[in-house]
């Protein structure tokens, strides 16, 4: 299990195509956002979970303040990300072809 926090408007990036961002934190219910391609809010307590097909699921482990302490649990295959690095790698991926290109 990978335990990663944030706060509100901030994503986790599970592979490609999978986005998970806290939308809101309202006492102990959290409201999560994820987008697989299709779009889908819940609301979950802390030590609840939200399953993502049949491997992956991200569970609400603490809430403090204004951030949430997330476990994802996924194969060891499909990369978990903070959203910004993840977009930081893939800048870096693009820069890295475009030099090969020329």
């Amino acid at each position: 299990m990978l335990i990663l926090t944030r706060r509100i408007g901030e994503t986790i990036m599970i592979g490609d195509e999978i986005e998970v961002t806290v939308s809101g934190i309202k006492s102990n219910l959290i409201r999560i956002r994820t987008a697989t391609p299709t779009l889908l809010t819940q609301t979950r307590k802390v030590g609840q979970a939200i399953n993502i097909g049949d491997n992956i699921s991200v569970e609400i482990l603490s809430v403090k303040g204004m951030q949430v302490r997330l476990g994802i649990t996924a194969p060891r295959d499909i990369a978990v990300h903070r959203e910004e690095i993840y977009l930081k790698i893939k800048a870096e991926q693009s820069g890295a072809i475009a030099s090969l290109a020329h």
